[in-house]
């Protein structure tokens, strides 16, 4: 069932000031690997576990960033383990959404409130103000065509937001089934997974919503979306636990949960040709277009480990990160 509504409204920001942010104090983290069937995982933790880590992104020059759900934070991570955390200027600011720009900067959109913006690789923020009645609650967040960057939110659709901050929202046949993970199609059309839905769908290059529910069942919830190699649309469904894929017209839908023993909620295509997912209750995943599915069951030291986001890090591994703690992590996949 194709399903399509158009632009919502359209609204011009103009808060477009600069706000200078000292660094705090820069903090190492520590590594430890474990080698689970024949691949490496390392996970980095942070010296004092004060905080959950949200959406973990490849950023410019060999870095990766995140937020620290606690701290209103987001993070300059280096490939050696180092952490530079800027602090938001925005009262109880929570960055789960961000994606890295043009320029080494870094976007950003604040589930606590109606505010987007981007930090410079230093810690210089600008900051715009969305119209809309409350937070974002934003949780992912895709640079598309032109510089803009799109965002979910939890009762307004799918928003853009280009470079000089002008923000538009497209509406969905539901509002507040929330799109809660975003990633950029073959035409650059903007692709979401709905937790609420259940669908998926996508946004086209002129603004028409295109939303697909037919074969979904009323007990799924999707989370998660990417590419994949194969040129169809993969996304999770926890609720299910299974993995789903479709073709880029909406047709051709398929699940595929042989050997897939806990939750996957979130999904990345791989520099290999595959894809790999991250599951709540403590583990990573593989699977391959053809649907063969490896879990691999994360060294958990602090009691839990729901892996909420993933990415392809700048040295071509996969990395993710630990919801409830202080903890990113890398599962090597090139046989080292």
């Amino acid at each position: 069932m194709l399903r399509k509504t158009g632009l919502l409204w359209l609204v011009v920001t103009v808060s477009a000031f600069w706000v200078g942010n000292s660094i705090a104090r820069v903090t190492h983290y520590t590594a430890a690997t474990t080698q689970v069937k024949g691949h490496d995982i390392t996970i980095w933790s942070k010296p004092t576990d004060d905080t959950g880590i949200g959406r973990i992104v490849a950023g410019p020059a060999q870095t990766l960033w995140f937020g620290e759900l606690a701290k209103g934070t987001v993070v300059r991570f280096s490939l050696a383990g180092t952490a530079a955390p800027f602090t938001v200027p925005s009262s109880g600011a929570k960055i789960y959404a961000l994606a890295p720009g043009q320029h080494g900067q870094m976007w950003f959109a604040d589930f606590n409130s109606n505010k987007a913006g981007l930090t410079t690789k230093k810690g210089r923020f600008q900051l715009f103000d969305l119209s809309i009645s409350g937070p974002s609650q934003s949780t992912e967040m895709v640079e598309g065509a032109a510089g803009a960057h799109w965002f979910g939110t939890a009762n307004s659709g799918i928003g853009r937001i280009t470079a000089d901050g002008q923000s538009t929202f497209f509406s969905l046949q539901d509002n507040a089934s929330y799109p809660t993970a975003l990633t950029v199609g073959p035409d650059n059309e903007i692709w979401f997974a709905e937790w609420k839905g259940p669908n998926v769908g996508y946004v086209d290059p002129s603004g028409t919503v295109h939303e697909f529910a037919a074969g979904f069942g009323s007990n799924s919830n999707t989370f998660g979306i990417a590419y994949g190699s194969d040129g169809r649309i993969w996304f999770c469904d926890p609720q299910n636990l299974r993995i789903g894929a479709l073709n880029t017209d909406g047709t051709g839908l398929t699940f595929y949960q042989k050997h897939l023993t806990g939750m996957p909620d979130t999904i990345v295509a791989g520099p290999d040709g595959n894809l790999y997912f991250g599951e709540f209750n403590g583990a990573i995943g593989m699977i391959t277009v053809s649907g063969n599915i490896t879990e691999f069951p994360l060294p958990i030291d602090k009691g839990s480990f729901p892996v909420l986001a993933m990415t392809v890090g700048p040295d071509g591994q996969i990395w993710f990160s630990n919801f409830n703690h202080a903890q990113v992590g890398q599962l090597r996949i090139d046989g080292q």
